[in-house]
C-alpha cells in the first residue's frame, strides 16, 4: 500500500488567502482511516486492536481537559503546607498521570509516550523546549501543543526539578510490539542510529541522545514522521532536533520506520 506522505490543503471557498503561502503550507496526512464519527486514526501499521491515533486535530481531549482542570490546584501550589522535591514532583504527577498514566507507562490512545526510565537530563530539556516554544513550534504538531500548556503550569525551575525527580523513581516497562515492521531489516537501517543511541539503545548523554530502548514502537514511527516531515526539529534554537531531523531523512518511508521501531522494541 501506499503510505501517507504530505499534502497541500486546499484554496478556501471565496479565492485565494490573503497569504498566498498558506495555500501550500504542507501539513501531516497520517490519519486514517475516518471513522463514522470523523475522528481521525493513524495508518493500518498498528495492530492488536487496529488502527490507533498517533496524532490529534487541534482540539484539546476530554482527558487533556481534565488534566488541565484537575491540576490548576496542584500547580499553583494550592495547598497549605507546600511539599518539596519528590513528594512535590509526585503532587504534580497528579496532573499528568490522566495522560501518561500513574506509572508513566504512557497512553497510546491518548498518543501520550511512556516516560518512566528516561534520565533526568533529557526530561529537563524537553520540558524546557516544550515551555519555550522550541517543541511543539509547528503548527501542525497536534500532540504537541496538547503538551505545551500542561508544561506552563510547572510555574519554577524547582516544580520541574520536581517532577523529573518524581518521573525518575517509576520503573520503565517493556512495551508491547504494536506496529507491523520487520526487524531484521530494522536492524540494518539501525546501524546508523548506534553512533548517538548506542548499540542498546541506552543513549549517550554526551551526545545530548536520550535512550531509546523501551520507547512504544507506535511512539518512534510518529516522532520519526514529525522530524522528516519538519513538524519536529526546525525550530531555529533546536538544534539537536535538527540532528534528529537530518537522520530521519534518511529514512525511505513510514514502513522504513516501522521497521526501525520494530528493532528497537527487540532490543
Amino acid at each position: 500500500m501506499q503510505w501517507p506522505t504530505l499534502h497541500e490543503r486546499p484554496e478556501p471557498a471565496g479565492g485565494p488567502p490573503d497569504n498566498p503561502l498558506a495555500r501550500t503550507r504542507p501539513t501531516l496526512a497520517i490519519y486514517r482511516p475516518k471513522t463514522p464519527r470523523g475522528s481521525d486514526l493513524s495508518p493500518n501499521i498498528f495492530t492488536d486492536g487496529g488502527p490507533v491515533r498517533t496524532s490529534f486535530k487541534p482540539l484539546l481531549s476530554r482527558q487533556v481537559l481534565l488534566a488541565l482542570l484537575g491540576g490548576l490546584a496542584l500547580f499553583s501550589g494550592g495547598c497549605a503546607a507546600r511539599l518539596t522535591g519528590v513528594a512535590r514532583g509526585q503532587e504534580l504527577w497528579n496532573g499528568c498521570a490522566p495522560c501518561h498514566g500513574a506509572d508513566a507507562s504512557g497512553n497510546q490512545s491518548l498518543a501520550a509516550p511512556a516516560i518512566a526510565g528516561l534520565p533526568d537530563w533529557y526530561l529537563q530539556r524537553q520540558l524546557a523546549n516544550f515551555k519555550a516554544g522550541i517543541r511543539a513550534y509547528h503548527p501542525d504538531d497536534f500532540t504537541g501543543l496538547h503538551m505545551r500548556p500542561m508544561t506552563l503550569m510547572l510555574e519554577t525551575p524547582e516544580d520541574v526539578a520536581a517532577v523529573v525527580s518524581y518521573v525518575t523513581t517509576l520503573t520503565a516497562v517493556t512495551p508491547a510490539a504494536t506496529v507491523t515492521g520487520d526487524a531484521a531489516k530494522g536492524k540494518v537501517t539501525y546501524a546508523l542510529c548506534t553512533a548517538c543511541h548506542q548499540a542498546d539503545g541506552t543513549g549517550n548523554q554526551l551526545l545530548n541522545s536520550p535512550p531509546v530502548k523501551k520507547l512504544a514502537d507506535w511512539y518512534v514511527v510518529a516522532q520519526l514522521e514529525k522530524f522528516k516531515a519538519g513538524v519536529r526539529g526546525t525550530h531555529p534554537q533546536d538544534a539537536f532536533g535538527q540532528q534528529m531531523r537530518a537522520m530521519s531523512m534518511t529514512l525511505a518511508d513510514t514502513q522504513a520506520m516501522a521497521d526501525v521501531a520494530a528493532y528497537i522494541n527487540s532490543l
